[in-house]
């Protein structure tokens, strides 16, 4: 046997195991085709009890004397303008 036969043969038998394990890993990742039961909405529908009633009674807010703030400066030495 020449060694282009022993290559031919080498790759024929990997093409036919990488071939054979790919349809075993697909058909068990497929599972069974048989279904878990029935659902329905209703089935596993957990209902809070209803919230308590309660009142409560929220504070005023605090009357705050107002603050003055300070006259802003108008001789232009604050604030943006336009360099020439």
């Amino acid at each position: 046997m020449n060694a282009a036969a022993r290559i031919a043969l080498f790759v024929a038998i990997a093409l036919a195991v990488a071939l054979t394990a790919n349809l075993v890993l697909l058909d068990i990742a497929n599972g069974p085709k048989d279904p878990v039961g029935r659902l329905s909405p209703r089935v596993g529908i957990v209902r809070p009890p209803a919230p308590a009633t309660t009142t409560t009674q929220v504070p005023a807010p605090a009357q705050t004397a107002p603050v003055e703030t300070p006259a802003r400066e108008r001789d232009g030495s604050r604030g943006s303008h336009q360099d020439d």
